[in-house]
């Protein structure tokens, strides 16, 4: 549901959220708490333009200096940075907010984002959204590319041309049912394949593969399963690669190496006998609490099969 509400009721809705936390949400970090002033200060101020704070005062000096690191970053992007931060730390936000999407709390909270909306003023709430975007749109038009500018949720793919240094959207171009559009993922090349795993859509983390070959321009969905050490418990087997957004990858040789990132504690470990492609969706589907994690993953592109290194 919070996928579909436009910004910049989204961002305020989300704000709602982190100001009056309901039973079942997340304590935030010290540094994510900062993180998040930063950005609402930034979505709704511009960039800082306060003198720099006496060095005694430490909690000050701290939100000063995290909201100038941000510069000149767009305000529209700051609401959607704030958005999918507060994401990472309760996935379910909305849910929790909204009572499970009880019908007269929704309108409840839409009413109320709405009116922070209004009192922040068309000036610097929907038309600077309107008009960022319109800026966004020219850059790309001077440099020769396509118009559009869409959500970060589209499945949109787009190629530049080096010798020129022009983008160009090849969305269009592409054969094979896209994946679903994500953010906070990872991409490898092996090969002329070029290899999606995870990410984040909508608040909800993906543990899927999705290969895009350059050569012919198509998608396919990699179905994938994991092979556990023999010398491992089967009841401690890992079943699927656990949904995850925010991690790290490399290509090494015809394998791909995945670090970290944040995933669901409960979700890599499937105690069920619904076989490998039901169980990655059953972890991709289900939410739990986070945990940032440097697990290591190594994914053979040859024959699809994910292994979890046990460092």
């Amino acid at each position: 549901m919070a996928s579909r509400i436009p910004f910049p009721n989204r961002f305020y809705a989300a704000v709602g959220f982190a100001a009056n936390p309901p039973l079942g949400a997340h304590a935030v970090s010290d540094e994510t708490r900062l993180l998040l002033y930063a950005l609402y200060q930034q979505a709704t101020s511009g960039p800082c333009a306060a003198p720099k704070p006496w060095g005694w005062n430490a909690i000050e000096s701290a939100k000063w200096s995290s909201w100038t690191q941000l510069g000149s970053t767009p305000r529209v992007d700051a609401m959607r940075m704030y958005v999918t931060t507060m994401e990472e730390e309760n996935e379910d936000w909305f849910d929790l907010f909204t009572d499970n999407e009880d019908p007269l709390r929704v309108q409840e909270v839409m009413e109320q984002a709405a009116e922070a909306v209004a009192a922040a003023g068309e000036e610097t709430a929907q038309l600077a959204v309107a008009r960022e975007r319109e800026q966004q749109r020219a850059a790309v038009r001077f440099a020769g590319g396509d118009t559009g500018v869409t959500g970060v949720t589209h499945p949109g793919v787009d190629a530049i041309d080096a010798p020129h240094g022009r983008w160009r959207t090849i969305t269009g171009e592409i054969k094979g049912k896209p994946p679903r559009g994500r953010y906070s993922h990872v991409l490898a090349a092996v090969g002329d394949d070029v290899f999606v795993v995870g990410g984040n859509a909508g608040g909800r983390r993906l543990g899927d593969v999705c290969a895009l070959n350059v050569s012919s321009l198509s998608w396919r969905q990699v179905n994938c399963v994991v092979v556990n050490d023999e010398s491992a418990d089967d009841d401690d087997g890992v079943k699927a690669f656990p949904p995850r957004s925010g991690h790290a990858a490399v290509a090494w040789g015809r394998k791909i190496v995945v670090v970290g990132g944040y995933h669901a504690d409960d979700a890599n470990k499937t105690k069920t006998e619904k076989g490998h492609t039901a169980a990655a969706r059953e972890a991709t589907e289900t939410l739990s609490p986070t945990s940032p994690r440097c697990e290591v993953w190594v994914f053979n592109t040859e024959t699809s099969e994910w292994r979890h290194l046990a460092l």
